[in-house]
């Protein structure tokens, strides 16, 4: 019997637990889409994580603690071995590990590398269920250290265990299913994607809080603003944007002072603005709501294992991506990316253009058809990335699991 959603009492008081070791729960619209569907059929949420004054705060009812970082010694890698041991006492891990001893979890929920192996080791002989999600792919022949390869090689053997693995798009599916040897009866999909609103509204954030004139066109980039979103190039656009357009560069967490990046663009002034406040999810959509074209660039920058073949492929796994659509932002990505050049050929979202050259025009070109290509948006975001539509498959498979 399939189990409906509305009807469903399967996790009223159940105790869920997300381990995620990165910190970004709250920047993560797919992580608070879960987090809200679980809570608002009485699941009882906890989360492990690295606690990030610089990120905007969760903002839910969910109990948070010290993410159980355990120290890794390895010799061949003593960088590696300080690091650990820093984040174990600074970080208060301990703390978190002291606590986990004394929890029971119904479920639990592995975010990325570390994350499925502090849920697989906390849930190994207790018969507990795992979920997997791996919003970034680690790739064995990118691994630069010893340390590295260690953690990678415990990854594969945890994600093996967990009883659904949640994907973003059918390539991601491949690539990790074939990196972790993963069956595919694993996989469950789920964009990294904000929910659909009965009737999403424009407004003016933008140009209130910045005194954009009407007669501007808001071009925005949201999240990191580093050489693999192409920062430099974006930079070294500036000078040869059309006149009637003004850039919004919204950063994902405060910008040190020392970042080099930063430097750049804060020797910008005419037709730039530097957004560096971090923002909650509802203050967030408003931004995104107000500007009028979004920017999705990707490249590889080895020897980062996040930056290299995880972005070469990131599809749906880009929440800004998500986001901009959502609100029937038309888009410009980069053609190297797979799945957007996939997609445009289906829905005329905006434009992916080959090189940086390309920009001012396409950006002219959205703007003398711009109703087309925000309608063509918005149906992209209903037919492919609403995670309403994904949604009741995941939450039957969880109830199961639980059930």
């Amino acid at each position: 019997m399939r189990i409906r959603p509305k009807d469903s009492t399967t996790l009223q008081n159940k105790n869920i637990a997300f381990f995620d070791p990165g910190g970004g729960f709250a920047t993560n619209p797919s992580l608070m889409y879960i987090a809200d569907k679980l809570l608002s059929y009485g699941a009882h949420l906890e989360l492990y994580y690295r606690f990030n004054r610089d990120l905007p705060p969760i903002g839910k009812n969910i109990i948070q603690h010290p993410f159980p970082q355990k120290i890794t010694f390895c010799l061949e890698d003593l960088e590696e071995t300080l690091r650990s041991l820093k984040w174990y006492f600074m970080t208060t891990a301990w703390k978190g590990k002291k606590i986990l001893k004394t929890k029971q979890y119904d479920l639990v929920f592995g975010i990325n590398s570390g994350g499925i192996i502090a849920a697989d080791n906390y849930a190994r002989g207790k018969n507990i269920p795992v979920v997997y999600l791996p919003y970034e792919i680690f790739f064995k022949d990118e691994l630069r250290t010893k340390w590295e390869c260690l953690e990678k090689e415990e990854e594969i053997v945890d994600s093996r265990n967990a009883k659904i693995v949640v994907i973003q798009d059918n390539q991601r599916a491949y690539l990790i299913k074939k990196e972790n040897h993963l069956e595919a009866s694993q996989f469950v999909y789920l964009p990294v994607s904000p929910p659909s609103s009965d009737r999403p509204q424009r407004t003016n954030y933008l140009r209130d809080k910045f005194n954009i004139p009407k007669t501007k066109r808001i071009v925005l980039h949201t999240g990191s603003f580093e050489e693999w979103n192409c920062a430099n190039e974006i930079i070294y656009s500036l000078p040869y944007m059309p006149e009637n357009v003004v850039l919004v560069i919204h950063t994902r967490s405060i910008p040190k002072r020392t970042d080099k990046v930063m430097a750049l663009v804060r020797g910008q002034k005419d037709n730039l603005i530097l957004s560096t406040t971090p923002l909650e999810n509802q203050v967030y959509e408003k931004m995104v709501s107000s500007a009028d074209i979004g920017l999705a660039f990707y490249k590889q920058t080895p020897p980062n294992r996040f930056h290299q073949k995880n972005i070469e492929h990131i599809g749906l796994s880009s929440g800004k991506f998500a986001s901009y659509v959502k609100h029937g932002l038309p888009v410009i990505t980069l053609s190297n990316q797979s799945t957007y050049r996939e997609l445009i050929s289906k829905y005329s979202f905006g434009k992916c253009i080959s090189s940086f050259d390309q920009l001012p025009a396409a950006i002219n070109s959205i703007i003398s058809n711009y109703s087309f290509h925000r309608q063509e948006a918005k149906r992209l975001f209903a037919q492919k990335l609403d995670p309403n539509n994904y949604w009741p498959n995941l939450f039957e498979k969880i109830c199961e699991l639980i059930d």
